[in-house]
């Protein structure tokens, strides 16, 4: 799954229209839709009714869209988890991880 992706599908659900989602992460249109398109594919089934230039969710879509959301939230925390570890000298990877590099 690419991230990428989830974060047009969590812009489209709040825009309503892939223009002005695509606009806000600074892609085409056209790159915008083809991920989309690729985030569908993988899940086996279509998470927007197309609608002239609106994009509707389906129940799918609807259903996937707080999973989407906590997914990209945790992945955003990472940097803020990372710093937290570096000032915490008994957790485990800190140490470790600058070793295996």
């Amino acid at each position: 799954m690419n991230l990428k992706s989830l974060r047009v599908f969590i812009h489209v659900m709040e825009e309503g229209t892939l223009a002005r989602a695509s606009g806000r992460l600074n892609l085409s249109q056209p790159a915008a839709s083809r991920l989309l398109q690729i985030l569908e594919q993988e899940f086996g089934c279509a998470l927007f009714y197309r609608d002239k230039k609106r994009l509707v969710p389906t129940p799918e879509g609807e259903l996937f869209y707080p999973e989407a959301l906590r997914i990209l939230s945790s992945i955003d925390d990472i940097p803020a988890f990372s710093l937290r570890s570096r000032r915490t000298p008994s957790f485990p990877c800190a140490s470790s991880a600058t070793r295996a590099f």
